[in-house]
């Protein structure tokens, strides 16, 4: 979790102020296993696991959904990453490469 910290440190810091507190009323955090996400301008709600949606998290559950977010958040970073780098990489390359990988011209 520590490298999430220099990625995101809000979303480090509620993780971990979630590891260290009590979830003594769920009822009250309202938290489930998923995660509302912007794709293509929708705002998309995606499940950390089958069903997710309908999971709420508890004190017992807490550590399987702190896994859960950080691979998700991490994961969408990676490809918002991934995708900004092969915009740009044909941006600058005005397309003079497709003939020289072949995987390009698809």
């Amino acid at each position: 979790m520590s490298d999430l910290e220099s990625l995101d440190a809000e979303f480090h810091q509620s993780m971990v102020w979630l590891k260290e507190n009590e979830i003594s009323e769920p009822d009250l955090l309202g938290v489930a296993f998923s995660v509302n996400e912007e794709v293509f301008g929708k705002v998309v709600e995606r499940d950390l696991k089958p069903g997710g949606r309908h999971v709420q998290v508890t004190e017992k559950n807490k550590k399987e959904y702190i896994e859960r977010m950080v691979k998700w958040r991490l994961e969408r970073g990676v490809a918002a990453q991934t995708e900004s780098l092969v915009r740009g990489f044909y941006e600058v390359s005005s397309g003079q490469w497709k003939g020289f990988i072949p995987f390009l011209s698809l």
